[in-house]
């Protein structure tokens, strides 16, 4: 019960479009590159340290990844993917709460 109620705890400090960032990466990108943006065989990792970049890669990538329309992801969503990937990595490297 315990490990319950600190896990809401925990998600209830996390800000709503980093929630909405992770949703829309696991359903649009984990896939590929992995529950935490790392990179796997079928995707490369995406670098949560240069959010513009994380726009440009899904764009137009290098390598075998096929671009992605503004129709599938727009902008903005991909904005609130790079800010959770930011806010997760982040986190685990020690510097969060």
């Amino acid at each position: 019960m315990t490990i319950l109620l600190l896990t809401v705890a925990v998600s209830a400090c996390i800000p709503a479009e980093i929630r909405e960032g992770e949703r829309l990466y696991m359903h649009h990108c984990s896939t590929c590159h992995g529950p935490g943006g790392w990179g796997t065989e079928l995707g490369p990792p995406l670098h949560p340290e240069r959010r513009g970049e994380i726009i440009q890669q899904v764009r137009n990538p290098r390598g075998r990844m096929p671009p992605l329309p503004p129709s599938a992801l727009s902008d903005e969503e991909l904005r609130k993917i790079a800010n959770y990937l930011i806010y997760l990595h982040y986190e685990l490297s020690g510097h969060g709460h």
